[in-house]
């Protein structure tokens, strides 16, 4: 009863900040495809490696590639932290291909009630953004992201449909630390095998504060694989 009531009132509270003046300059429709692969190298040390292609431009056209490895420690049954690197290619305004590269730490906190798994995530990343149109030159930003997902096992654990809500905070903006974008996922995770599985799903995503802002609808499709 008591982690019910804690999580309906994260979710309340989360609810609650969101900024809701859409005030996005237009719309967009996007799609990503990715792959991941995880491999425990020591007890409560996963090392992990993801691949992502992204279309934008209602998929007419190519966004960007990122390679992502990290590394994951459990602490305890319930936390846990880590550290990632990215990788990215994408196109700048004169179609040329550049690279950029961001760094992350983050904390996660993992519960389960009855069906239900609740996921807390702090991550703490210096480089890039993914805001659309942030500029093409390499831009160091310090963002704070803190996501809160509910994950629910269903059909005998072999489908499991969740939620995910993200928001993101600028800490070293010239004009001070701002919020500038959120996002709400929702999808499934369907079990393939005993070490493999896909990932389905459908996520709005809002930017503000930001110049030329957008709302996009995104779809995405990953594959998952567990040594």
């Amino acid at each position: 009863m008591i982690r019910s009531r804690f999580l309906f009132s994260f979710l309340l509270l989360l609810i609650s900040i969101i900024p809701f003046s859409l005030k996005a300059q237009y719309t967009d429709f996007k799609m990503r495809l990715g792959l991941e692969v995880e491999k425990e190298i020591i007890d409560n040390l996963d090392a992990h490696i993801e691949l992502e292609q992204r279309y934008m431009h209602n998929i007419s056209s190519y966004d960007k590639t990122f390679v992502e490895p990290s590394l994951s420690y459990n602490i305890s049954k319930h936390f846990s932290t880590g550290i990632i690197w990215r990788i990215q290619i994408r196109e700048n305004n004169s179609y040329k291909m550049f690279s950029e590269q961001r760094y992350s730490a983050f904390v996660k906190y993992d519960v389960s009630y009855l069906d239900f798994k609740l996921k807390l995530r702090s991550i703490l990343q210096y480089g890039f953004d993914d805001i659309t149109n942030a500029g093409f030159s390499v831009d160091q930003k310090l963002i704070n992201r803190n996501s809160v997902q509910v994950d629910y096992d269903w059909f005998g654990k072999k489908i499991k449909p969740g939620i995910k809500f993200e928001l993101f905070h600028h800490l070293n903006h010239p004009n001070g630390s701002i919020l500038n974008q959120w996002r709400l996922k929702a999808g499934a995770s369907y079990l393939l095998s005993k070490h493999s599985n896909i990932d389905v799903y459908y996520m709005f995503e809002n930017e503000f504060n930001v110049v030329k802002p957008v709302d996009a609808h995104i779809i995405g499709v990953k594959y998952g694989y567990k040594f």
